[in-house]
Order: C-alpha cells, then sequence, then structure tokens
C-alpha cells in the first residue's frame, strides 16, 4: 500500500515523509477515506469464496493459479 495523500486541484500531495521514491518508477498513493473503504471490501471478499467451492475439484485444478 502506497503513502497517504491529500488531492486537491490537481495534485497529490503527501502526508508523510516518503521514503526511497525512485524517479520514473509508479507509486499507488491513497487519498481521504479510500484506506477505509478498501478494508471494509476484504470480509466481503472472503464471504464470497464460499460460493466458488463447486470449481474446487480434480477436473479443473490444471486452471487454478498458483
Amino acid at each position: 500500500m502506497g503513502p497517504k495523500a491529500d488531492h486537491g486541484n490537481g495534485v497529490f500531495a503527501p502526508l508523510q515523509k516518503v521514503d526511497e521514491a525512485t524517479p520514473g518508477e509508479d507509486d499507488h498513493v491513497l487519498s481521504g477515506s479510500e484506506p477505509q473503504k478498501r478494508a471494509a471490501d476484504v470480509p466481503w471478499l472472503k464471504a464470497s469464496e464460499l460460493s466458488f467451492e463447486f470449481w474446487d475439484n480434480k477436473e479443473d485444478s490444471g486452471c487454478d493459479s498458483v
């Protein structure tokens, strides 16, 4: 997860010191309540796993990701 930032006038301003930034590389910043929204999604994702248990079988195990 990237550093927290404030967004205004089309510019992201970090809310904390950013260490080891490399020019030319992409970084992800989180603004506002985005970290809380992402954390709220986790229980729903975990609960939805039960809906896909029927795919856990030998016939299609070759398609499983590593």
